[in-house]
């Protein structure tokens, strides 16, 4: 497969099984944003054609079904903040249904980028704590993903969702 195509396919993936995630962190007395791409999905093969694209990681979960059962054995693929841009720009024109949460995720990259830092911004006169402005953009932006993705599943969630119990388990990155 061309590059085209591997980068329409990974959209596909993307829009039908990823998540597109903005987390903050409200440690002490600094807010640390950081955004990810996941993957999650039985099969392994499709998500080491993502890392061939764009690198990342992949690792195990294993879920224990709530009712018994045997532990299923799940793969997932998880890229950071300036991959996931490279990522998401390049997948931009073939996505869907994920297309206004890459938008949000999108704005949230360039901000990270354009300020060289998650916490701190880095510049020629040393490092420096990020100004308040930048923090509360982040914020509204985290909200934004979030509305977006609540309006989503709202439409198509059940009226009750059970709980799932995750247990994590990183292979080394390849």
């Amino acid at each position: 497969m061309e590059r085209k195509e591997l980068v329409a396919y990974a959209a596909g993936l993307i829009d039908g099984e990823g998540c597109l995630s903005i987390r903050r962190n409200l440690n002490g007395k600094s807010k640390y944003f950081s955004f990810t791409i996941i993957v999650c999905m039985k099969e392994r093969e499709p998500l080491e054609r993502l890392q061939t694209l764009w690198g990342g990681s992949i690792g195990k979960i294993f879920r224990k079904p709530i009712h018994g059962g045997e532990t299923r054995v799940f793969h997932r693929w998880v890229i950071a903040t300036k991959s996931a841009h490279i990522a998401l720009q390049e997948m931009y024109p073939y996505l869907i249904g994920k297309r206004q949460e890459a938008d949000v995720a999108i704005a949230f990259a360039e901000d990270i980028i354009k300020h060289n830092g998650f916490r701190y911004q880095k510049s020629k006169a040393g490092v420096q704590k990020l100004p308040e402005s930048v923090i509360k953009h982040r914020e509204e932006l985290f909200h934004q993903l979030s509305e977006l993705k609540r309006i989503k599943y709202q439409r198509i969630a059940p009226a009750t969702t059970e709980s799932r119990n995750l247990v994590y388990d990183e292979d080394a990155t390849v």
